[in-house]
């Protein structure tokens, strides 16, 4: 049938079966199928004009390809032109031209021009060309071309695959799945729907919110999300996926749950991905980094919720943790670092991998760091609440705070820090590196201190615990003046120091020890050790502080003091296998009595004991009684007296090897044979006087048997004369 541009034609027939229509006649309803009911079925429709079908029309052949066509009912047919509104279209293509399009059915677009969907429709493919929809839509997959949403509310699409999603203002595009490298654009918000996953990588600027509803959003594309206008929102059970070391700039994102498979409601891929906005947290939730490092460079909020921090890569949180009662869980093999102000006051626990950076456990807080977690060597860790460790070794940078920490058989090494609260459990403390720590506490541990550098100040006589003691480097001293007395024993080895100027309480030790090595202490506050000191090393004692030696101890070394003042009690020096005193001095009762001793010509010796037994004495120091045996009775014996220096005896005094030189006082009776020297002696038995320029002052008796000039200064009797 064809109709011209001025005919008209009405056709009332039910359910007809007719060859091709051509209409030239654009007045409305110039061709006219009037039929409230069935299908008209055309082989084909052309031309300009207007046609109407007051039910349903299928349009085979190539279907509608121009003019203006309305169909009350159903609409099946092909269009690659003009203007169509249908109360339904299926099983058709829009492809060419500028074609319109008004339903609520279903379009598949596969090319073409301005296509308007002005009803519900639902689109079934766009792979080209332009569709505008005004009213609500669904669409299957978006493939390519241009599809603008315009109709406020919510419009569906299943596959985004590519092409360009324009959102007008009140449209929320609700996509459930697809890998789309396209654009989304425009004013709305976007929502992802659904168990599948949706992948945006492309360059997004749309303005409106990101709902994470359902199933996997994972973006590849810093402005994936769009502009940070719009928050990112993801539910419980859902995941929002970082992947390819993007950088999300200032977009605020609020998550819920632990994801899906509780892989995390925010979860990096892999890559270093940063997220710059905020992220709070509206109810407890799930971060991982799968691989590579995520940042959250604004830190988490929440109220009094839980955060779970996990997985294989490293999570690093440059802002402030502000949770309120809520707690922090770390596992994974990952690293977590923590480089802002952490305020919440729950539990935090590290189950697993590593923590680092800065932790604050509030008052009312609780860090558990369990038998596979790790602190870094780099975390700051202040704790105001309790702290818990079952791993067997743990490093910080810094310990803080006063509140309690327990060592369950953690040997914990900490760098350096102020920690004023109690230490308690079956671990250990050790400090090793340079830096000051400070322990304050009554502290209860077991496992001991190892010190082997920097400085260890005890704020408390049980600051060490109630462990062994084990230096092999490092200082120990008080935090102020006031004395510190400790029940630890002691294993002492290597470069060791007591004391400061400054903080320089005296320090007791009333533990035995156990040298394991030569020791070389520096003693800069007066320190005393009680117990009882063994091992076959020596001590060398330098610094300007008094070291005393208050137990019989056993060491059997060389003893070397070159500085300050040694004092050692009764056995003090009873082992030892030499004595040097280098320009320092030393206070004994007594000492070993085959250990020699030397005094160089600024050092000083006092030995208080009486009717002691001794070895050789070398004295070089001209100072008037530099060496002194003090005691007021008995007898004095040692082997032999050599050196310049000047050598006082408190009573009587036998010398087996005699005097070699250097300025002798006896206030007794001295027994032995003069070689040299200027001798003063209460008395003088059973010596002989020979060689060298000798002065002996003296009341008893003298047999010269050759030499230079004697005087003899006392009422002496010179018993022989021959030489």
């Amino acid at each position: 049938m064809s109709v011209d541009g001025s005919g008209t034609a009405i056709v009332s027939g039910t359910g007809l079966s007719l060859s091709s229509v051509s209409n030239a006649n654009v007045l409305a309803d110039s061709v006219y199928f009037t039929a409230a009911s069935g299908t008209i079925t055309l082989s084909g429709l052309s031309g300009v004009g207007s046609t109407r079908f007051g039910s349903n029309a299928t349009i085979n052949g190539g279907g509608i390809s121009d003019g203006i066509v309305n169909v009350a009912g159903l609409l099946t047919s092909n269009i690659t032109g003009g203007s169509v509104n249908a109360g339904a279209l299926s099983a058709g293509t829009v492809s060419g031209g500028t074609t319109n399009v008004t339903t609520n059915g279903s379009v598949n677009l596969v090319s073409g021009g301005v296509t308007v969907l002005g009803g519900a429709g639902t689109l079934g493919l766009m792979s080209a060309g332009t569709m505008t929809v005004g009213g609500l839509a669904s669409v299957g997959t978006l493939s390519g071309g241009v599809l603008n949403l315009n109709g406020a509310g919510t419009s569906t699409v299943t596959t985004l695959s590519g092409g360009s999603l324009n959102l007008g203002s009140g449209v929320v595009a609700s996509v459930s799945g697809g890998t789309d490298a396209g654009t989304i654009v425009g004013a709305g918000a976007l929502t992802k729907s659904g168990s599948l996953t949706l992948t945006l990588s492309g360059a997004n600027s749309y303005a409106g919110a990101t709902l994470v509803n359902q199933g996997v959003l994972n973006i590849q594309n810093g402005s994936a999300l769009g502009t940070s206008a719009g928050s990112t929102t993801v539910v419980s059970g859902a995941v929002l996926e970082l992947q390819g070391s993007i950088t999300v700039s200032g977009e605020a994102l609020v998550l819920n749950g632990t994801g899906v498979s509780s892989g995390g409601a925010l979860r990096s891929i892999s890559g270093t991905n940063v997220w710059g906005g905020s992220v709070s947290l509206g109810s407890a939730s799930r971060i991982n980094s799968d691989a590579g490092l995520l940042t959250l460079s604004s830190g988490v909020s929440g109220t009094n919720v839980g955060l779970s921090v996990g997985g294989a890569g490293n999570v690093t949180i440059e802002g402030d943790v502000a949770l309120g009662s809520g707690t922090v869980v770390k596992d994974g093999a990952g690293v977590l670092t923590l480089n802002g102000v952490s305020s919440y006051s729950g539990q935090t626990s590290v189950n697993a991998g590593v923590s680092s950076g800065s932790m604050l456990v509030g008052a009312s807080g609780v860090l558990n760091v369990g038998a596979n977690g790790l602190l870094s060597s780099s975390t700051d860790l202040t704790v105001g609440g309790s702290a818990n460790f079952t791993s067997l070794a743990q490093t910080v940078g810094t310990l803080g705070g006063a509140g309690a920490l327990s060592l369950n058989n953690t040997a914990l090494t900490v760098g350096s820090g102020n920690f004023s609260g109690v230490i308690s459990g079956g671990g250990s403390v050790l400090k090793s590196s340079a830096g000051l720590l400070v322990l304050g506490g009554s502290n209860t541990f077991s496992g001991g201190v190892v010190l082997s550098g920097g400085t260890l100040q005890a704020g408390g006589n049980y600051a060490l615990g109630v462990g062994t003691l084990t230096m092999s480097g490092g200082v120990l001293s008080s935090t102020s003046t006031a004395a510190r007395t400790f029940g630890n024993g002691l294993i002492l080895s290597g470069g060791i120091g007591f004391g400061d100027a400054t903080n320089s309480g005296t320090l007791v030790f009333n533990g035995n020890g156990t040298f394991t090595g030569d020791v070389s202490a520096n003693v800069l506050s007066a320190t005393t050790i009680n117990g009882t000191l063994s091992g076959g090393y020596g001590l060398t004692k330098s610094g300007s502080g008094t070291l005393t030696l208050g137990g019989v101890n056993t060491f059997s070394g060389a003893t070397v003091v070159s500085g300050g003042t040694l004092v050692a009690v009764s056995g003090g020096l009873g082992a030892t296998s030499s004595i040097s005193v280098n320009g320092a001095r030393l206070t004994a009762v007594d000492y070993n009595s085959g250990a020699p001793l030397s005094v160089d010509g600024s050092g000083f010796a006092t030995v208080s004991g009486v009717n002691l037994s001794l070895g050789n004495v070398s004295n070089a120091n001209v100072t008037n009684a530099a060496v002194n045996f003090s005691g007021a009775s008995g007898t004095i014996t040692i082997g032999s007296l050599s050196g310049v220096g000047s050598t006082r005896f408190g009573s009587n005094a036998t010398l087996t090897g005699g005097v070699n030189g250097g300025s002798v006082s006896v206030v007794g009776l001295l027994t032995g044979d003069i070689h040299g020297g200027v001798v003063s002696a209460g008395a003088l038995v059973s010596g002989t006087v020979d060689g060298g320029t000798t002065s002996v002052t003296t009341n008893g008796n003298i047999s010269l048997v050759n030499g230079g000039v004697t005087v003899l200064g006392g009422a002496g009797t010179l018993g022989l004369m021959s030489a």
